[in-house]
């Protein structure tokens, strides 16, 4: 990479091997700005959370090709502790901070030391989960709101978002700058002849709610000996010993599968069993994971919060679905489900090709412009053919 290229540092509080819908978007975005010519990498703590007793991670690493610097931090980790942020971004020339949390107000408390121009993403803020609600409001009222005018701009990930921070941070400083999906990894994956199999990708994190879609689905299984669940993800906030003895109480270690850890080419695999993504979600800052299974030709069953809704209305495929009652979930989710299989193939075809109005090109198109106004107009070596290629 020439030595001009422009330095843009990615800070973010997790990273691989730390994957979730975030940290997935975070790689996604800095592999294509690398291939875009711009010379991006990512600062992180040196800790996973939720892992206990995991070794503390390589202080500088590549990442499929990514430099990793990670930083040691003390505290919660709600809200973890680590100065050393200062000297890892010191050659940046442009750092992009991702969520609202320490290093959004750490950043812009020290801006005097530091001088860096200050670009932040939502990833939906804190309120992820009901967790210390009116708590969380107050700060983001002060704390929060006090931060943000450090930041040249604060882009929200989604209308959600947008609706949420505008009432602390006012356009043009506030953009919407929705998230793309690496729709490119799991495409055509899903499995070419209808089945009654349903996966879930993702974080076992509280604001998930696997507890409801386990819930939901003990009582679809009931309707049809064909159904099946794949749960997929890693496990967070403790989760994973209780979604095991809710399956075994439920009677369905025959029916749900749980998977830890797969590579993408091993969820690609696994989506290959099945014709429908699902989530039971209760909070998302976006739809990645419906985005992610329709490009593998999946079908979306989902929750109906914000983020699901916008995903379903602007690709007009998928449902949304309250799980608060489990029986008339598992009823609804049925007689769609039938709908679905009785035109397989297309609904299919609908859904790998839907799911391009939220490509990663254009949202990566679009920070890299706002890069080139916070700079004041220096350009960085855009490839546009590296931009347009399929991820």
């Amino acid at each position: 990479m020439p030595e001009s290229s422009l330095k843009v540092i990615h800070v973010v509080r997790q990273f691989h091997p730390g994957i979730g819908g975030l940290e997935k978007f975070v790689q996604a975005l800095v592999e294509a700005q690398r291939e875009a010519g711009i010379d991006a990498s990512v600062v992180t703590l040196n800790r996973l959370f939720h892992q206990p007793g995991s070794p503390r991670l390589p202080r500088e690493e590549l990442v499929e090709g990514i430099p990793v610097r990670r930083v040691h931090y003390l505290g919660s980790y709600k809200y973890p502790i680590a100065p050393g942020v200062l000297t890892a971004i010191a050659p940046a020339d442009l750092v992009h901070v991702h969520g609202i949390d320490f290093f959004f107000d750490f950043l812009a408390l020290t801006r005097a030391l530091h001088r860096k121009p200050l670009v932040a993403s939502t990833h939906g803020g804190f309120f992820h989960t009901q967790f210390a609600a009116r708590l969380k409001r107050a700060y983001f009222r002060s704390i929060t709101r006090f931060s943000s005018r450090a930041y040249h701009h604060v882009l929200a990930i989604s209308q959600g978002d947008f609706s949420t921070f505008s009432r602390i941070c006012q356009p043009p400083r506030l953009k919407l700058v929705e998230n793309g999906a690496d729709i490119g990894k799991f495409r055509g994956g899903g499995s070419r002849t209808p089945t009654r199999g349903l996966i879930f990708i993702g974080r076992f994190s509280d604001n998930k709610r696997l507890d409801k879609l386990v819930d939901g689905f003990a009582h679809l299984a009931r309707l049809d000996p064909a159904y099946r669940l794949d749960i997929a993800g890693r496990d967070w906030d403790n989760n994973l010993g209780r979604l095991r003895r809710q399956i075994e109480r439920l009677g369905l270690t025959q029916r749900v599968r749980l998977h830890l850890g797969l590579s993408d080419q091993q969820l690609t695999q696994l989506a290959g069993q099945n014709s429908f993504v699902v989530s039971a979600s209760e909070y998302e800052g976006f739809g990645q994971t419906l985005l992610e299974g329709m490009a593998a030709g999946l079908y979306p069953i989902a929750s109906p919060i914000p983020s699901f809704r916008r995903v379903v209305e602007a690709t007009g495929i998928g449902t949304c679905l309250s799980f608060d009652d489990p029986q008339r979930w598992a009823r609804q989710a049925h007689q769609r489900i039938n709908q679905v299989l009785e035109e397989y193939a297309g609904n299919r075809r609908q859904a790998m090709r839907a799911c391009g109005a939220f490509s990663f090109e254009q949202c990566c198109r679009a920070m890299i412009e706002i890069y080139q106004q916070m700079l004041g107009g220096r350009e960085p070596p855009v490839d546009a053919q590296a931009m347009e290629r399929p991820r």
